[in-house]
């Protein structure tokens, strides 16, 4: 059981999606005790919403949506919902917090509030007190009581369209990988104090790619909005469809540019997983130099280029920057065809070694201090 709000007079209605996951059957029972049918018509798991359609032969009452960017945390709202089975209980409180990552998805930007909300309460709507809704009650917080979440609703009108007509959102996609950075890594690359998060990668013949992004881009904003590390990157991109042109802020060579880019469509999590997973090496006799002591760890040279670590030393200054596996494509603007290419590289003057490292099939940037 959970609870759902109709959001236009021909019968749909939105609730969450671990609501009706994996459901046989749905049914659907009315303020005034009308029951009906119900077909999922689309759902997204990573942001747990689900759109529901029943059909009747009068028109439906429906709810009005808001602008939860319009929101302000202390301002009152109010959650409708059936906790525990109680039929269309009514609770109030305020908006406690906005932006929220609780760790439930890629997507995390909930609204929290103090509103009661318990078992049953999923899915149904949270309302300012214009009487819009303004947000999609989706979690409770287990260890604290009074503590509930949920989705803005500016996270999810965009993509109505698309749960109707396609059973899925097709969410924007830039197709890279970020890292976010850390004073090491920042001076390595010179960029001081600047903020933002860094592309690792950006993949062959994906919207970045054909933008004109490249590695090591570190991207400031996005239409004008700040980032500050690689989630609100992922959040900022997620909020747009696939097609939507967005411009991309970013810093390169100490320059600063903007670059429009057209987004494509965001890959399944399984496809995501499968193309970071693959990767391949060839287990050869590790190679060791001084140089690579210092540091403390080990390599082992990689069929058609790059190194690949063996090993690496505790409380060494590759400890907790490289791990066992990593394949080093470059070191200090210099490739790494073969070991002698890296052991050369490591010794070229500066404070720090900035490395690109192939990563679980991922590339990211490695910055050591000089032995």
């Amino acid at each position: 059981q959970g609870s759902g709000f109709l959001i236009s007079s021909d019968g749909y209605l939105l609730t969450n999606h671990h609501v009706v996951a994996e459901a046989d059957g749905v049914t659907v029972r009315l303020a005034d005790d009308r029951e009906f049918r119900g077909t999922v018509v689309g759902s997204d798991s990573r942001i747990d919403i689900a759109l529901i359609k029943i059909d009747g032969d009068d028109p439906f009452p429906y709810v009005a949506r808001g602008a939860s960017s319009d929101m302000q945390v202390g301002d009152w709202v109010v959650a409708i919902g059936n906790p525990f089975g109680l039929n269309h209980t009514v609770t109030a409180g305020i908006i406690s917090a906005k932006g929220r990552v609780i760790g439930a998805g890629p997507y995390d930007d909930f609204i929290q509030t103090d509103a009661s909300i318990n078992p049953g309460n999923s899915g149904g709507p949270l309302f300012n007190l214009d009487g819009q809704v303004i947000g999609i009650n989706t979690a409770i917080n287990a260890s604290g009581q009074g503590i509930g979440f949920a989705v803005p609703m500016d996270m999810i009108s965009p993509f109505l369209d698309d749960l109707k007509n396609d059973g899925e959102i097709a969410r924007g996609w830039l197709g890279v990988s970020l890292q976010n950075l850390d004073e090491d890594l920042a001076t390595g690359l010179g960029l001081g104090t600047a903020t933002g998060v860094l592309l690792s990668e950006v993949h062959r013949n994906e919207p970045a790619d054909k933008a004109g992004l490249r590695p090591g881009d570190l991207i400031q904003t996005i239409d004008g909005t700040s980032v500050g590390d690689s989630s609100d990157l992922i959040r900022l991109i997620g909020r747009h469809r696939a097609g939507d042109k967005v411009a991309v802020g970013l810093m390169r060579d100490g320059a600063t540019k903007t670059i429009t880019a057209r987004l494509g469509k965001r890959p399944s999590e399984k496809e995501i997983r499968t193309a970071r997973y693959e990767s391949n090496s060839l287990n050869r006799g590790p190679d060791r130099s001084p140089v690579l002591g210092k540091l403390g760890f080990e390599v082992q040279p990689m069929p058609g280029g790059g190194a690949r670590v063996t090993g690496v030393s505790d409380d060494s200054p590759a400890a907790g920057k490289l791990r066992v596996n990593d394949i080093i494509l470059e070191v200090n603007g210099t490739l790494v065809r073969e070991v002698g290419d890296l052991v050369n590289g490591l010794i070229r003057r500066g404070q720090h070694n900035v490395m690109v490292v192939k990563r679980e099939g991922r590339q990211i940037y490695v910055a050591l201090p000089k032995p």
